[in-house]
């Protein structure tokens, strides 16, 4: 399903696309368009230093881990039935109910003949149909409603023309379908079978297999999201006592430029042109898109103006073998053959600026003092999200 883009989240984008204002030219060496600037002729330091910060991390219990468990475990049985007809649901008689419906879950027997002959596939004893799923050919379903339980009903039906198994397609066929009851369907007991039926992974055979797997990622989730959370606020409340003034003009126009270029990369992969992305997937116009990515832009480049006042007055030098240190220890992690290729992928500026983010940030971590106040569910945090 195609995601609209929301345009709060477009600093947030410009991060991820791991931008600076540097352009190279095809050899990797840095080109003549590149922004020369003394950060201190636009940046004003504030006393970030002496700050205290407040931050909320995430945790999760292990009454979470058991509802992640139930919530996946059940997307992948009804995952099961609707796509490889795979039924595990565990069934019981609703002695309520006597005529079957549209919802009702027929418990039945059926025999189906084409010419009089009962033909391959077409029989079964004992199946469960959820009227109006479309599981079976048009007419079956509705053949059936309003009939009682215990009734037995022939249906005169036609394969469809374009029917998967073309022995069939477009061929008449009688079923006669005796309705055994009417029943109620809830998830299975989860166990070491029905984990190994799922086929989930290779590794996971068992339920306990399963429930670690949960478990561990669950802990993945709340240790990635916490440091997000830590360094953001971290970032926020030095950035905030910063005074900064006008971009160069050539730097946001760089900054614009890579936007641009993210958007368009999108909209190629949904086969559109750019303007019927925009129009479709974020809501705007031309002249809006235009406006805001302006504004991204420079909000872009003033950050990238603090990070390098920050990284001269913490005297963080990036070199190339800081550079190759990073790349190597995390091209895998972006799907790059080897750190030369996510270097020169990437662009040796902006892979510059990269790094001096992340040294930035540490040393950061090493000046702020950090006040936990009570974690949260990050369960519930991805549920209001």
């Amino acid at each position: 399903m195609k995601k609209k883009i929301k345009l709060i989240v477009l600093s947030a984008m410009m991060a991820v696309m791991l931008c600076a204002c540097g352009k190279e030219a095809a050899d990797g060496s840095l080109s003549d368009n590149r922004i020369e600037v003394d950060p201190d002729d636009y940046v004003k330091l504030g006393d970030y230093g002496d700050l205290t910060v407040e931050v909320t991390y995430y945790n999760y219990t292990e009454e979470d881990v058991k509802d992640c468990v139930d919530s996946e475990l059940e997307f992948y049985v009804d995952y099961m039935a609707s796509y490889y007809n795979l039924d595990l649901y565990d069934y019981s008689v609703d002695v309520s109910a006597n005529t079957v419906a549209q919802g009702s879950i027929v418990n039945m027997d059926y025999v189906g003949k084409i010419d009089g002959v009962a033909f391959e596939g077409g029989s079964d004893q004992g199946a469960h149909l959820l009227i109006g799923s479309g599981s079976f050919i048009p007419g079956f379903e509705d053949g059936l409603v309003d009939k009682q339980v215990g009734e037995t009903v022939d249906l005169d039906l036609t394969f469809p023309e374009d029917y998967k198994n073309a022995d069939y397609a477009g061929k008449n066929a009688v079923f006669t379908v005796s309705i055994n009851s009417i029943d109620v369907r809830s998830m299975p007991e989860y166990t070491d079978e029905l984990i190994a039926t799922l086929n989930i992974s290779e590794d996971i055979t068992t339920y306990q297999q399963y429930e670690d797997y949960i478990r561990e990622y669950l802990q993945d989730s709340c240790d990635e999201a916490n440091e997000e959370t830590r360094q953001e606020s971290i970032w926020n409340a030095v950035y905030d006592t910063c005074e900064i003034s006008d971009p160069p003009q050539q730097m946001v126009d760089s900054f614009y430029e890579d936007l641009n270029e993210y958007f368009e990369t999108y909209a190629q992969y949904y086969s559109m042109d750019l303007e019927t992305f925009i129009s479709s997937q974020m809501g705007m116009d031309m002249d809006t898109y235009a406006t805001r990515n302006m504004e991204a832009a420079t909000e872009e480049a003033r950050k990238e103006l603090a990070y390098m006042a920050l990284a001269k007055a913490e005297n963080i030098v990036v070199d190339d073998a800081m550079m190759q240190e990073v790349a190597e220890a995390e091209y895998t992690l972006y799907g790059y053959e080897s750190a030369d290729a996510m270097i020169q992928t990437m662009g040796k500026a902006d892979f510059s600026s990269y790094v001096m983010r992340q040294n930035v940030l540490k040393r950061l971590e090493e000046l702020v003092t950090v006040k936990e106040n009570e974690p949260v569910s990050i369960m519930e945090a991805a549920v209001q999200q």
